[in-house]
């Protein structure tokens, strides 16, 4: 069932939306994204993988939404892609 979430989560990336990927606790999101980020950062990809566990992110986002773009700039012409794990964290994360 991993294989195919992988390969499902891989795939939507080229699209412009989100994804958000839910479930019980302790059944491998983080260590799927993290395997997708990895494989994603060998391909030379812009990529980053930010976890709210970790309180100086989680303080900097709550403090403004828009500082996501001081931890992750935008690039001109080139497609960035962030995974944020443990996102329930955030004071409003709609």
């Amino acid at each position: 069932m991993q294989r195919k979430k992988h390969i499902v989560i891989s795939e939507h990336l080229s699209k412009k939306e989100f994804t958000i990927l839910i479930g019980a606790r302790q059944i491998g999101k983080s260590t799927l994204l993290k395997q997708i980020f990895e494989e994603l950062q060998q391909k030379g990809e812009t990529v980053y993988f930010l976890n709210l566990d970790r309180k100086e992110i989680l303080d900097e986002l709550n403090q403004n939404p828009e500082n996501l773009f001081k931890i992750c700039p935008l690039q001109p012409d080139k497609k960035i892609i962030v995974f944020i794990d443990e996102i329930q964290y955030l004071d409003d994360a709609t």
